[in-house]
């Protein structure tokens, strides 16, 4: 179940890229010219469909800094450091081992170290997998794998399209879904036990409302002070230990 390290790499231009896809290599995400139109623009966007790959659209000039070089014929992509796993075998496979799965989803996390120190905490405090999901959601690279400490590589690690998508799947293997938000009227107490997946939101905005609305239940951590809210890696870890406690007694 443990992802295997891979080499990370940039590649661009329509063959190399249309190439790497049809060879079923994974990426983080490829990203296309915004003015880009005509045959190549059609046939990049349905191999991304067919092949589940994050596209987006990106203006010339990032584009250009992206690859470092002009020459990439408005299409560039980043392969995965990581061998992501497809989250409908790992629920079974956890509970084939007999276990209660405790999963935590990252949605549209941008910052590498948070999800990288979300990972390293998710690893010590006994969480089975994470699914990084959303269209805004980081690229994991070599800081992030750093940060983890390698966790990155020792846990499985799953990616979705959509979190809703991700509590669908919940649903189907009876795993309940808590997101966090601090428009919850519930705080931290004996509603964190497995089978469970705990959704974190962005660090700008949370949860989405719709997301919020799907999930099972709503908790916040409880907090005294006058600043907003906690650093979403931080929240994490409270959680984690939370979770960790509830779920070995």
């Amino acid at each position: 179940m443990r992802p295997k390290k891979k080499s990370a790499q940039l590649i661009y231009g329509r063959n190399p890229i249309v190439e790497a896809i049809h060879q079923n290599k994974k990426f983080e995400r490829i990203f296309i010219k915004d003015t880009l139109t005509g045959d190549l623009e059609k046939e990049i966007r349905a191999l991304c469909r067919e092949y589940g790959i994050t596209l987006k659209k990106v203006p010339l000039v990032k584009l250009d800094k992206i690859c470092h070089s002009k020459n990439h014929q408005g299409v560039a992509g980043f392969m995965s450091l990581i061998e992501y796993q497809e989250l409908e075998n790992v629920i079974p496979l956890l509970f084939e081992q007999g276990l209660s799965p405790v999963i935590m989803v990252l949605d549209n996390i941008t910052d590498i170290r948070n999800i990288g120190a979300i990972a390293r905490s998710c690893e010590v405090m006994g969480a089975h997998a994470i699914v990084i999901s959303g269209k805004n959601s980081s690229i994991i690279n070599e800081d992030a794998i750093k940060t983890s400490a390698g966790a990155l590589f020792r846990l499985p690690v799953c990616k979705e399209k959509t979190t809703l998508n991700v509590i669908d799947i919940f649903n189907s293997y009876g795993i309940k879904s808590v997101g966090t938000s601090l428009r919850a009227k519930n705080e931290l107490s004996g509603n964190l036990q497995g089978p469970i997946g705990v959704i974190l939101g962005s660090e700008e905005n949370g949860l989405h409302i719709t997301i919020e609305h799907k999930c099972q239940e709503l908790v916040k951590i409880p907090q005294s002070g006058d600043t907003d809210s906690l650093n979403v890696s931080v929240a994490a870890g409270i959680l984690l230990y939370e979770l960790m406690l509830q779920n070995n007694n």
